[in-house]
């Protein structure tokens, strides 16, 4: 998350405006897999700089084994389950592409 942060800072201070983060879980070609508790920084972060995110999640039915692949539609819902209040996650800033 240090590094997400220091590139957004460092934009900034190149006057440019950062509109997006796109994110490939599992990426591809290696298939590495992000873990609940950095999805939810990473959401967390976009939120808050208001930013979007868009989930590219097109390798999801390619994984095997551990560990398990969480969704980011699983985060939006525990947000939900957890009843949002004034963290609750932007939806309108949040895509997820899937096949």
């Amino acid at each position: 998350m240090e590094d997400l942060e220091a590139a957004y800072e460092m934009a900034k201070l190149n006057n440019i405006q950062v509109k997006g983060l796109m994110l490939t879980n599992p990426s591809n070609p290696l298939g590495t897999i992000l873990d609940g508790d950095t999805l939810r920084s990473i959401v967390a972060f976009t939120n808050e700089k208001n930013i979007h995110l868009i989930c590219d999640e097109i390798y999801s039915a390619s994984v095997f084994g551990k560990p398990n692949y969480v969704s980011m539609a699983e985060i939006i819902d525990e947000d939900r389950r957890n009843g949002g209040g004034k963290n609750s996650l932007n939806l309108n800033l949040i895509h997820i592409v899937n096949s």
